[in-house]
Formats: structure tokens, C-alpha cells, sequence
């Protein structure tokens, strides 16, 4: 019974694991409340790309650029990346796959006079076309 029970559990862990490609669009939301306590909402998008345990890709807000993905890390559940941004300010985010629709996590932007502020940052995959 326990075997079985252990059996049941590694394939369910292990399903899961191959059902994890982040290859496609992603859309969503970072949300943020500035030093001087301004709440804002910005739009952000992923387009990913992954070949075996390999991701790359771009990213950005709808209102700007896209810019390339750097020190991408995936290890099945956790995306980490960073961004350099042509304004000067460095973006890391460390996201967890907690569906095979959906990230969330944190986006920390260092902006060029060093300063950091931590945004909460859910996108969700975009329906193929």
C-alpha cells in the first residue's frame, strides 16, 4: 500500500514536471506602491521560449520596448531572469509556476540611483491562436 501510494505520488510530481513548458505569450500585471505611496498597476508581458531545461526570451510592459530575458534560470517551478532596461534600471524577477497557466512572484526594479522597489508581479499564459 505504501509502495503504491509512493508510486502514485512520483507520477503525479512527475506529470506535472513535463507538463511545465513555459514556451508562449504571457501576460499580466505588476503592481507596485511607490516611495511616496502611489499604487500603481503596470502591464508587463513574457514571450518565452523552452527547449528541454532551457528558456529564453523577452519581456517588458505593453507601453514599451521588449527587451531580451538574461540569466534566465528555470528548474521545473521557480523562473528567475533579469532585465536591463535602456533608462538605466536593472529589473529581477524571481516567479513561481504555480499552474501551468500562471506565475507569480516578485519584480524588483533597481532604478539608476540605486534605489529598489519590489513589485508583485502574476501573468497568466495567453490562449493560442
Amino acid at each position: 500500500m505504501k509502495l503504491s501510494l509512493a508510486c502514485l505520488l512520483l507520477l503525479s510530481i512527475l506529470s506535472f514536471a513535463a507538463a511545465a513548458d513555459l514556451t508562449g505569450h504571457w501576460a499580466g500585471q505588476a503592481e507596485v506602491t511607490a516611495p511616496d505611496g502611489t499604487f500603481h498597476s503596470l502591464p508587463v508581458f513574457l514571450d518565452l521560449k523552452q527547449e528541454g531545461d532551457k528558456v529564453s526570451g523577452s519581456g517588458g510592459s505593453e507601453s514599451g520596448d521588449s527587451l531580451p530575458l538574461e540569466n534566465v534560470q528555470f528548474d521545473g517551478t521557480k523562473l528567475s531572469f533579469s532585465v536591463s532596461g535602456p533608462d538605466g534600471r536593472t529589473y529581477k524577477s524571481d516567479l513561481s509556476l504555480v499552474s501551468s497557466e500562471r506565475l507569480e512572484g516578485k519584480l524588483t526594479f533597481t532604478m539608476g540611483d540605486g534605489a529598489e522597489l519590489t513589485a508583485k508581479m502574476t501573468v497568466t499564459r495567453a490562449a493560442a491562436k
